[in-house]
């Protein structure tokens, strides 16, 4: 898939700001805060970006509910090629847990 054809403007450029912050964020330091919670992770086992690896391993740092989905596309492709499943589970998950927020 060619970027030029979705976004002809668009850029492959970062700044070097912006570059240090993405290296200085940490989620993995926030999990345990999330319980009770309901957590879904959608990861690709094609990411070079992030790795499914590391993704598994800081879901197994989770507390429940968790679920945890792998894609078989790389990192963008939960937005594109691999569409249908990743939003269907989400909407799967969303369905589930928020009426579950809505009882008293």
């Amino acid at each position: 898939m060619e970027a030029a054809k979705f976004s002809p403007l668009w850029r492959n450029e970062v700044t070097v700001r912006s570059l240090e912050l993405t290296f200085s964020f940490e989620p993995a330091a926030y999990l345990h805060r999330i319980a009770p919670r309901p957590l879904m992770v959608i990861a690709a086992e094609g990411n070079t970006l992030m790795p499914i690896e590391a993704a598994r391993a800081a879901f197994a740092q989770s507390g429940e509910p968790k679920r945890f989905v792998s894609l078989p596309c790389g990192h963008f492709a939960p937005y594109v090629e691999c569409f249908e499943q990743s939003s269907a589970a989400a909407r799967d998950w969303f369905v589930t847990h928020l009426l579950e927020m809505r009882r008293p």
